[in-house]
């Protein structure tokens, strides 16, 4: 960056409103712990591209410690009597 961009950026901040400081220190608190990746450094495991078509609700949420197994069973231990599938006449339950 050169000088005047400096400057410019420092202006910019400095107009911020008291909410708008606050967030912008949670991000730079973020970033300095590492919890949040700074700019695109070319590698998707880093940089996980994959994440702008989510939304923040889906992004964040909670998915518990289990395997894929568990995690099904519990999502659907009250429709074990019910069709999942009807394939060719095959049909998979729950």
């Amino acid at each position: 960056m050169t000088k005047e961009e400096l400057q410019k950026l420092k202006e910019e901040i400095s107009k911020l409103s008291k909410e708008e400081l606050k967030e912008r220190d949670i991000y730079l608190s973020k970033l300095a712990k590492g919890e949040l990746q700074g700019p695109p450094v070319g590698y998707p495991s880093l940089d996980k591209p994959w994440l702008k078509y989510y939304d923040k609700s889906a992004i964040n949420i909670d998915i518990p410690n289990v395997s894929a197994y568990d995690y099904l069973l519990m999502q659907n231990k009250n429709n074990f009597d019910y069709y999942a599938l009807n394939f060719y006449g095959k049909r998979v339950t729950y």
